[in-house]
């Protein structure tokens, strides 16, 4: 099997679909405006994809470099620590250079 697993073949298969509506949404408002109209959809599509995540699943685990008591929380009981800041905005960034990336291809 070239898969390391069902877990495995379930992530690339989701990696497939969201690329696919990643292409599609953009080509249905592609403005030509070039790379700045890609950085402008990988911002939105990041924001939007990425925020349902840090504020509704992030909070309900155990992440590592908080304490106990939630004492050095950014936000305690919203945001707990400052893994999932880091997670969001690296996320939002990598889905604004695919952004750049599909604008600079689409043409």
């Amino acid at each position: 099997m070239i898969f390391g697993g069902e877990w495995e073949l379930g992530l690339t298969l989701g990696d497939l679909v969201w690329s696919f509506l990643f292409v599609y949404i953009f080509k249905k408002g592609y403005e030509g405006k070039g790379p700045l109209e890609g950085l402008r959809f990988g911002l939105l599509i990041g924001v939007f994809f990425c925020s349902p995540i840090i504020f509704g699943f992030f909070p309900l685990q155990a992440i590592t470099d908080v304490s106990p008591d939630f004492s050095d929380a950014i936000l305690p009981g919203l945001i707990p620590s400052a893994t999932a800041i880091y997670w969001y905005v690296l996320s939002v960034v990598k889905i604004m250079i695919c952004g750049v990336w599909v604008a600079a291809i689409y043409k």
